[in-house]
């Protein structure tokens, strides 16, 4: 990633002094104009959004939630707490009414919970994410959305007609998504589990053949010594 990133600044700095400046430096000043227009006007979506799910949390709904879908997530995530669970099904409230961003602290939170109990002196480089993680980042990075608020928020803010048109594709492709997500880390850790297994049960012949002639060695030196 390091050398994608230096390969693209590097090629844009080469345009840059071999380019004209005069057309560059007014691109700049209207896409930073652009972005912060945009920025301001999500915002206020977002405040909106955010406000709704403080006042879910504060009235316990969140938790009537998570005791509502708590088989679907026991069957999607495994065995979580109470607490992930409460920080999963506000995750995915969130995906759902379409706004990503705020549902990002959401899964953090949940991942934290998860994988509180686990070791943590090993490096970062020798651990792997459990089930339940890989299944937080899927869910969380396909996002089923039932009202893609965002994209309509941002289609409206360039003045589109139809703003709402996309709420039914989006659905669509994030149910898709999301499903295939799901069954291909499924099926991954599955296969992981199976071979984890293979590889216990191989050991633990290795193991008992070891004994086994060890045993006889030592029988054979007993009735030599005879």
């Amino acid at each position: 990633m390091n050398i994608i990133w230096v390969t693209v600044i590097s090629i844009s700095i080469f345009l840059l002094l071999t380019g004209d400046i005069s057309l560059f430096l007014p691109s700049v000043v209207n896409a930073c104009k652009d972005s912060l227009t945009l920025c301001v006007s999500l915002c206020g979506i977002y405040c909106f959004w955010l406000g709704i799910f403080n006042i879910l949390q504060e009235s316990k709904v969140v938790d009537f939630i998570s005791r509502l879908i708590k088989p679907l997530i026991c069957k999607v995530y495994g065995t979580v707490s109470e607490v992930a669970s409460q920080y999963i099904a506000l995750n995915i409230s969130a995906n759902l009414l379409g706004v990503s961003n705020a549902s990002t602290p959401s899964a953090l939170s949940a991942i934290k919970e998860v994988t509180k109990d686990q070791d943590n002196s090993l490096p970062l480089t020798s651990r792997s994410p459990s089930r339940a993680v890989a299944m937080i980042f899927i869910v969380n990075a396909t996002s089923i959305q039932l009202l893609p608020s965002t994209v309509i928020s941002m289609r409206s803010s360039f003045s589109s007609l139809s703003p709402a048109d996309i709420t039914l594709p989006t659905l669509i492709a994030t149910l898709v998504t999301t499903c295939i997500g799901i069954c291909l880390t499924s099926l991954l850790y599955r296969n992981s589990t199976t071979n984890q297994k293979s590889n216990q049960g191989q050991k633990s012949n290795q193991k008992l053949s070891k004994l086994s002639k060890t045993a006889s060695d030592s029988k054979k030196a007993q009735a030599n010594n005879g």
